[in-house]
């Protein structure tokens, strides 16, 4: 069915979008491939919303597969749950349509990489919570799937939401900045968060997203702790003890004998 709707697309779309095909190799993550229909490269708003209404008028039970850049590589990458689906690449929607240092948020579209949003705040008094993962990973995909940044979890970087309904209409959940009016950077607003309902959720397509910027730190400190596989009982609960007294910012990682090797630990040791 989701042969004819590529076709359906190719029809009332620029062709140069869409592309066909039927399966896809494995990525790096090595998940089972789930066949494809086809992809369209989005590089609109207005044409997310045109998809979308296609679809509907279609047959109305068309998977359409959104993904923000396809490095999301620990979080399933570009694949989707189930076969036949039709994937809507937004690599293309790659705008920062503002950043306010002084406030501590940034608007940014899904197509956003952690390393551009970086290399924007450069020199100020503001950084992002990046994770370890590629420079090129969006931030906007990665906090949707509840990724793990080095401070915290990237959705409590979420302020507010731009969504693409499964009708085709757009709306706007959380906190988003209002011409000439201050107000505190807070997402849940009043009464019942939206924010988090789409949150690793298929119930809309996030076209746009306030994410916050926190304060670049004065100086800033990593402490690696080395100790033998026989101490990972004994090094959990100190860490543990730390943390809840607050002397731990941040994630906490622990590598096994093998992945210290890459960190320069010695051979035999956790860190």
């Amino acid at each position: 069915m989701n042969k004819k709707f590529i076709s359906f697309l190719e029809q009332h779309l620029d062709h140069k979008n869409v592309v066909a095909y039927v399966n896809t190799p494995n990525d790096v993550g090595e998940y089972t491939s789930p066949s494809v229909s086809g992809r369209v490269d989005v590089s609109s708003i207005e044409q997310v919303i045109r998809i979308v209404k296609l679809a509907d008028q279609f047959d109305g039970e068309t998977a359409l597969y959104p993904y923000s850049t396809g490095y999301n590589w620990g979080l399933g990458s570009t694949k989707p749950p189930s076969d036949n689906a039709v994937q809507l690449k937004l690599t293309g929607l790659n705008k920062i349509r503002e950043i306010n240092i002084a406030e501590g948020y940034a608007v940014i579209e899904p197509g956003v990489t952690q390393g551009t949003l970086s290399q924007k705040l450069l020199n100020t008094h503001r950084f992002i919570n990046v994770t370890a993962s590629s420079a090129e990973t969006s931030f906007l995909g990665n906090a949707l799937d509840r990724g793990v940044g080095l401070r915290h979890q990237r959705t409590e970087d979420l302020l507010g939401l731009e969504i693409v309904l499964a009708n085709g209409t757009l709306h706007r959940v959380g906190w988003w900045p209002e011409q000439g009016k201050h107000s505190a950077l807070y997402s849940h607003g009043i009464g019942p968060s939206l924010v988090q309902l789409f949150t690793q959720s298929n119930l809309g397509i996030i076209t746009g997203g306030v994410v916050r910027l926190l304060n670049r730190p004065e100086k800033s400190r990593v402490a690696y702790i080395s100790f033998s596989p026989e101490n990972l009982e004994y090094a959990i609960n100190t860490f543990q003890r730390w943390s809840a007294q607050g002397l731990i910012h941040g994630v906490l990682k622990v590598y096994d004998e093998t992945s210290t090797l890459t960190y320069g630990a010695n051979k035999g040791e956790f860190l």
